[in-house]
């Protein structure tokens, strides 16, 4: 389920198919996933359909994403429209592989622990942090302030580019990221520079 929300008109679609295709079983796992038992491979366009995620290498997989506004009093931006709009035009960085938690705010409810690539939410714009929480316990892990989501796509574009010209074979982008230096990283997306 993306942001593992499900609405009840999802939950009945899946019950219905479940009826027809599962033996009327539906599971949930605390992995926010939705098992049909005994279904197969030809329920995955009526899946896609509802929005749920059937593939591996799906982008969101990558995004972790609190409610943001308007649902979330403290939330200063659509969180989750703009996770998803970013993980449609950077698929190569929304791999599935690394988190990237966007927040609606520096109390990064959706993801309070550290993560290799934070977008935190402040009066509708946003900063981008490495290695660490959405309200950053190092300031030097902030890369940039004050990002409109168009900004952002244009700079996650550019962290892309940097990132697979600095990866090392078999190394993931969290292994990646978590390796390069913030100052570093700072300096290339302000320049349009690589990184060694």
């Amino acid at each position: 389920m993306p942001f593992g929300e499900l609405s009840a008109g999802t939950a009945q679609a899946l019950a219905d198919l479940a009826e027809t295709h599962a033996a009327g079983q539906l599971r949930l796992t605390p992995w926010r996933q939705i098992l049909l038992p005994g279904a197969g491979a030809e329920l995955a366009g009526a899946l896609n359909s509802l929005g749920l995620i059937t593939e591996p290498d799906d982008a969101r997989l990558s995004a972790t994403a609190c409610p943001g506004a308007p649902a979330c009093k403290s939330g200063s931006s659509s969180t989750r429209t703009d996770a998803l709009g970013w993980a449609r035009a950077m698929p190569a960085l929304f791999d599935g592989a690394l988190t990237i938690h966007i927040s609606g705010c520096g109390k990064g409810c959706a993801h309070p622990l550290t993560s290799p690539l934070t977008l935190t939410a402040r009066e509708g714009l946003y900063d981008l942090i490495v290695n660490d929480r959405a309200d950053p316990a190092q300031e030097a892990n902030t890369l940039l302030t004050g990002l409109s989501p168009a900004d952002v796509e244009a700079r996650l574009q550019l962290l892309s580019r940097i990132l697979q010209t600095a990866r090392q074979a078999d190394e993931t982008l969290s292994q990646l990221i978590l390796r390069l230096d913030a100052r570093l990283l700072r300096q290339a997306l302000l320049a349009d520079a690589p990184v060694a």
